[in-house]
């Protein structure tokens, strides 16, 4: 159960603590570390899998180190309503640009946001320059955390995705309009369809 994390509960105290650590701190077995968070919180518990071992982590930082490796995750939307790593920028700036060193934070900056620009021939996003996009991030590296992810019911007839609320963001901004002040959702949604430009002759 070392790879079992308690990933959102009401049970004060365990968010965020493995199932073997929690076991071991109540001298329980991890099965009934699992039923008493369950039932103290009506079944809404969440758990998650990592597998991050000493192995993986080495395979993964050759791998990041690549040129033409493309920082990031994603399904297409396949399956909105499963969880989708969509904290993965706030997790490769916190893991391996602060806590591994693996990337100055220029480059770890440029790794997910002007390298994918060009790649999906955005040519007018992801550098901060006179007629690019007004899109900017102000975060807190120190502060910087996975934080929350909770299941809402925003899209097209009350479809359901995952949305995560990370530590450490203190604004965002898209097109010049603040869409996070102080780590809250503003409401606003200044944002727009960008598609890619395509060569006329």
């Amino acid at each position: 159960m070392d790879t079992v994390f308690v990933e959102h509960t009401a049970v004060a105290g365990t968010e965020g603590k493995s199932i073997a650590d929690l076991a071991r701190d109540r001298q329980q077995h991890a099965a009934e570390v699992i039923c008493d968070l369950l039932t103290a919180d009506s079944l809404s518990t969440g758990f998650a899998w990592r597998s991050e071992t000493d192995a993986w982590r080495r395979g993964t930082a050759e791998t990041l180190r690549h040129p033409n490796i493309l920082v990031g995750t994603g399904d297409g939307g396949a399956h909105a309503d499963r969880d989708d790593g969509s904290e993965w920028s706030t997790y490769f700036l916190s893991s391996w640009v602060r806590d591994e060193e693996l990337f100055t934070l220029e480059e770890g900056v440029r790794r997910i946001t002007s390298v994918p620009a060009r790649v999906c021939g955005l040519d007018d996003r992801g550098v901060i320059a006179p007629g690019f996009g007004a899109d900017f991030v102000l975060l807190d590296l120190g502060a910087l955390g996975l934080g929350t992810k909770s299941i809402v019911s925003d899209l097209p007839a009350g479809g359901e995705r995952w949305r995560a609320e990370v530590d450490g963001i203190e604004q965002v901004i898209v097109n010049g309009e603040a869409i996070v002040e102080s780590n809250k959702i503003t409401g606003n949604l200044p944002g727009a369809v960008l598609r890619t430009r395509t060569a006329t002759n």
